[in-house]
């Protein structure tokens, strides 16, 4: 299928417009892939017809051939389903997927506001979070997108986790210095949606320590592995 010049997103689009068989897979010239991934992706879809897409972990490579640590992303159906308001749960040269569209409901948050919360919340490093000035704001609008999500589905396995680690993840934002203008709003929030926050609050600051004294440990010591 010649497509001339048009650019990925464009070829993408066209292959997913010809398509007639029952599930696509998505991988490019240069992805690398385990020999049973497609078998293993199209039984999983075979036995649960309710599951719409399907993808895997993942190891990135660079240009220089060099193999990457393993990253791992969301599992349960609810932790997709939040993920998925923020940035794309899966990695592309993992997923295979049904040919059956569905129409989904616009959620009403604009892209501008989407851009600010994945700034904040993605990719796992809340540093990178933009002016300091308005990260209780952004952290605001957060919740409320949290709040609205969970309301939709209540009774959902998982959401009991979900508002525990999003809890923690707000108070670790909200005490982070130099403290935002409202963060105890922000810790008054995250405690309403977790009571226990205080106790995982700490145990979380005992693991973090932790990590930085193995690190420094390593750093002074290098015939050390751990």
């Amino acid at each position: 299928m010649d497509q001339g010049h048009s650019g990925l997103a464009a070829s993408l689009n066209r292959g997913l417009s010809v398509a007639r068989g029952e599930y696509i897979a998505r991988m490019d010239s240069d992805d690398r892939a385990l020999p049973e991934r497609l078998e293993r992706e199209v039984a999983f879809l075979d036995r649960h017809p309710e599951v719409g897409i399907v993808g895997t972990a993942f190891r990135p490579i660079d240009q220089n051939g060099r193999v990457g640590e393993l990253r791992r992303l969301p599992q349960e159906h609810i932790d997709i389903r939040w993920a998925s308001l923020l940035a794309n749960p899966f990695a592309h040269p993992t997923v295979a997927f049904r040919t059956i569209r569905e129409v989904i409901s616009s959620s009403g948050i604009s892209l501008s506001e989407v851009s600010r919360l994945r700034c904040l919340f993605t990719a796992g490093d809340e540093r990178e979070s933009g002016p300091e000035s308005r990260r209780a704001e952004i952290a605001e609008h957060y919740l409320d997108l949290l709040d609205a999500f969970i309301e939709l589905c209540p009774g959902e396995a998982g959401v009991g986790a979900l508002r525990r680690r999003e809890a923690l993840r707000v108070a670790r934002l909200a005490l982070r210095p130099p403290l935002p203008s409202g963060w105890r709003r922000l810790l008054g929030r995250a405690l309403a949606m977790d009571p226990g926050l205080p106790w995982r609050f700490l145990a979380d600051l005992s693991m973090a320590a932790g990590r930085r004294l193995r690190r420094s440990l390593n750093a002074t010591q290098p015939g050390r592995t751990r």
